[in-house]
């Protein structure tokens, strides 16, 4: 970002759209926390960028992750109400991106979103209540697995769905007291960077957005799931599931890389096998007659 930065206009904007991007979702810092150091000049040198390009592609540059990560509150301001006015230009995945972005501001900086202009408010309050199409999701192997380990413990619950811009997991059925709900992610190896335990980006803001906005928020990580004995899996879930869920993702010690990828090509294995028993050795089913 150092070489953008120091030599900005040799960037056509479409790649520096693409370059913030990418730096945002691997490099963003802690949700709620300060922004970095450099936020200001990227703010400045992204609205110009901006300003010099049209609505089709700019549509690709309301992004959650530097939107809420990256940007101060002038460019917060300025990429969520220039969105509402060339709205017509986008596709489902923009709409979807720009309503993670407006609740991202909404909740990370309300005072943003309370000064945007009342029609941009509007326009987003009519947002949250349209239907925007998303690409189905089936649930994984893993998935399947605490499902029904969570079957076992009899808590009702609901898997793979959407909820606002946020894809969920499971959810399970019956509220707190308090008003606030229970749900679960699965975090395959696509939730780490690449060869790791640690949490991209992208996992820890969803999960700050959702614990602020009521939901008690737990995870299932891979590697974790995968050293537990079978017998054991319904026992850690229960423990689990009646503890306090944590308010902000938190990585694990680093493991080596070599004890990583050993552990992600097990799993890979026992995933293809399970693929491949549901599709070539269905259950039979008893209808007792």
């Amino acid at each position: 970002i150092g070489s953008v930065l120091a030599n900005p206009d040799a960037i056509r904007p479409i790649d520096y759209i693409k370059i913030i991007n990418c730096y945002a979702s691997f490099m963003g810092g802690a949700p709620g926390g300060p922004l970095p150091s450099n936020s200001d000049q990227i703010s400045r040198l992204t609205i110009n960028k901006l300003e010099s390009i049209f609505a089709q592609q700019f549509r690709n540059a309301v992004n959650p992750m530097p939107v809420a990560l990256l940007y101060n509150d002038e460019a917060k301001d300025y990429i969520l109400d220039r969105l509402r006015k060339v709205h017509i230009t986008c596709r489902p995945q923009h709409l979807m991106a720009a309503y993670e972005s407006a609740v991202a501001v909404r909740v990370l900086a309300p005072q943003v979103f309370h000064n945007l202009h009342p029609q941009s408010k509007s326009f987003y309050s009519r947002l949250s209540e349209r239907y925007i199409k998303s690409r189905p999701r089936e649930p994984s192997p893993l998935l399947w697995d605490v499902s029904d380990k969570l079957s076992e413990l009899e808590m009702m619950h609901r898997n793979t769905f959407q909820w606002g811009p946020f894809p969920m997991d499971i959810a399970l059925e019956d509220s707190q007291g308090n008003g606030r709900r229970d749900c679960i992610f699965v975090d395959s190896p696509t939730s780490f960077y690449l060869s790791t335990n640690q949490y991209l980006p992208r996992k820890k803001l969803r999960h700050h957005l959702l614990t602020s906005l009521g939901w008690n928020v737990r995870r299932v990580r891979w590697d974790e799931w995968l050293s537990l004995e079978p017998d054991k899996r319904v026992e850690w879930l229960r423990v689990l599931m009646s503890s306090p869920a944590p308010t902000e993702l938190l990585d694990v010690e680093l493991a080596p890389v070599k004890e990583q990828l050993t552990e992600f090509m097990r799993f890979k294995a026992i995933v293809k096998q399970q693929r491949y028993q549901d599709r070539y050795e269905p259950e039979t089913m008893d209808l007792g007659l």
